[in-house]
């Protein structure tokens, strides 16, 4: 998407006679790939992981150094197993796995619940039941 929209715009400035020379972008696909594929990415690894009756934080950070061992945008952190960096396009970001699928099955709070249930728009009530 970004390289759609840079490379437009770039075009759009040589044509208006703009000097666009000293302007770079890095393309990032592999990256947005590595986290967001459908079937291989981190996100759906995540979510599968946590559908397992013995899913576990340990279980998918070693999942993950297998399947991204050979990835440039994937950092196994060597010092703490339960660490991994992604190179994102700004830099090195690092991730601590500890909670990761807590935090994918993180639900509404009870009081927000409560409050969805005792709405008087039924379909409110509906859809906070489903």
């Amino acid at each position: 998407f970004n390289q759609h929209v840079f490379l437009g715009e770039m075009k759009e400035y040589e044509e208006q006679g703009i000097d666009i020379s000293a302007v770079t972008f890095s393309n990032n696909k592999g990256c947005l790939d590595m986290i967001e594929h459908k079937k291989k990415g981190i996100i759906p690894m995540l979510t599968e992981e946590a559908a397992l009756p013995n899913g576990s934080n340990e279980s998918l950070i070693v999942k993950m150094r297998k399947r991204f061992t050979d990835n440039e945008f994937y950092k196994h952190v060597k010092k703490n197993p339960n660490s991994f960096i992604i190179a994102h396009y700004a830099g090195n970001v690092k991730y601590e796995i500890q909670n990761f699928l807590q935090k994918d099955n993180d639900f509404l709070s009870t009081d927000v619940l409560e409050t969805l249930y005792g709405s008087t728009n039924d379909l409110t009530v509906e859809l906070a039941t489903t």
